[in-house]
């Protein structure tokens, strides 16, 4: 019975204190900290602030000492914690890496600019990745070079011409990033004719259209790597930018016409030459004229191979060569002559940039430069005898001889011809003009 009493009267203590009892519960028992997780998600973190600060201080401790595999790290663990930092940050560490010269820190830098672009492409500055690229074209590694560069496209911004002129100098060694600059080179000039649409906003392309090195750098390689399909395609853009060519670019040009047999261009090419006033840089032209004479001779064409050895000399006469005629500049036409299916690339006659080095000598040893003079070889005069006796048609070489000597131009003697074609084996053409 006293048992029964003390039950009951605990139990009337315990219901006279209703807040006890909730109090009691396990799950109030945490309530204050849910109160406080709950108004505090968001905000930082008293932690995560300091995790922050902590990992950016090593990020840039680690950079400045040298301690790059720390500093790598601790960007990794700010990424993952708190995503990717400030753009002042990250574009510090690709510059940072850029000067390593170590090719594994150059390949890591590469790597972090591709997760960038993936995640944020306008957290990368333009003028870190140019340097990059610049760093991983000077170690020879194309393919990263090349990718780096068509993130910059993306990003709607045209690369520092300069820069982008060093890049190319050290992709171009190689085959494969001679390949990969075509294409750059390529989408960089249709990227920004697609942006222009309007001619006042052809401004835009000043910087590359003044640089006509650029594009002699990328077509001379183009040749030496028989890229003839993509040379043609620059020279289009280069018509549709509106470079203004130097004398360099007409010699690539006459090389790119020479190997696709495109004898018309070469014909109309020399038309414009021979109009000019002047031509200050001679012995740039031998290579012109040297590609158009080789083709005069594949073809088969003993008249204009003939016809343009008698031009050739009539040429030292200053008041045939340097006429009277007000162009200042020549074209370069590419395919047909009219506007809306053909390309035009106007050319300086007076320019030429010292710093492009083409070889001196010609390809085809048919054209010489003489005392300030264009002349053939014996070469070519043994080719066009081998090509009148072979066609049976030594009636061009008769002619060939009239007209130099209306000329009064005694640089070829019959005595020449017969020894011509005594070393050829022609023993029965040299008794022929006897």
């Amino acid at each position: 019975m006293r048992s029964l009493f003390q039950a009951c009267y605990h139990y009337r203590r315990l219901a006279s204190f209703p807040c006890a009892a909730k109090a009691a519960s396990p799950a109030n028992g945490y309530e204050p900290w849910r109160r406080y997780i709950s108004t505090s998600t968001s905000k930082v973190l008293p932690w995560e602030a300091s995790s922050r600060e902590t990992l950016l201080r090593k990020i840039d401790s680690g950079m400045k000492d040298g301690n790059v595999e720390e500093a790598l790290q601790s960007f990794g663990n700010y990424k993952k914690l708190h995503g990717l930092p400030e753009p002042q940050v990250l574009n510090s560490m690709i510059v940072s890496l850029s000067y390593m010269s170590s090719r594994r820190w150059l390949q890591r830098a590469f790597d972090m600019v591709l997760s960038v672009h993936q995640i944020n492409s306008n957290l990368l500055n333009c003028d870190s990745l140019m340097k990059l690229a610049l760093a991983l074209a000077r170690d020879q590694m194309p393919v990263p070079a090349s990718t780096v560069l068509r993130i910059i496209l993306e990003s709607g911004k045209l690369p520092d011409v300069d820069l982008l002129s060093m890049v190319f100098l050290h992709m171009l060694k190689s085959q494969v990033g001679s390949y990969l600059v075509s294409d750059v080179l390529i989408e960089t000039c249709e990227s920004f004719l697609d942006q222009v649409a309007d001619r006042r906003e052809m401004k835009k392309l000043d910087p590359i259209k003044n640089s006509a090195t650029l594009f002699n750098m990328v077509l001379e390689s183009c040749v030496n790597f028989k890229c003839i399909i993509k040379a043609q395609r620059i020279m289009e853009l280069m018509s549709l930018v509106g470079v203004v060519a130097d004398v360099n670019t007409v010699v690539i040009a006459s090389h790119v016409f020479e190997m696709v047999g495109q004898r018309d261009e070469l014909i109309q090419m020399k038309r414009s030459i021979d109009s000019l006033t002047s031509l200050p840089f001679l012995q740039y032209y031998q290579h012109f004229y040297d590609s158009l004479l080789s083709l005069h001779f594949k073809y088969n064409d003993m008249d204009a191979a003939a016809k343009f050895l008698i031009n050739l000399h009539q040429q030292r006469k200053p008041s045939v060569f340097f006429c009277n005629g007000l162009q200042k500049q020549g074209a370069i036409q590419i395919g047909s002559g009219n506007l809306k299916t053909g390309y035009k690339i106007m050319f300086d006659p007076g320019k030429v940039d010292r710093g492009f080095i083409l070889g001196t000598e010609s390809q085809f040893g048919l054209v010489v430069l003489t005392d300030g003079n264009l002349l053939h070889t014996e070469k070519a005069l043994a080719k066009l005898i081998v090509g009148c006796v072979k066609s049976r048609n030594m009636h061009t070489l008769s002619n060939l001889f009239i007209m130099l000597h209306k000329e009064d131009i005694d640089v070829i003697s019959l005595q020449d011809v017969v020894n011509a074609c005594i070393q050829m084996g022609w023993l029965h053409a040299a008794q022929y003009p006897r």
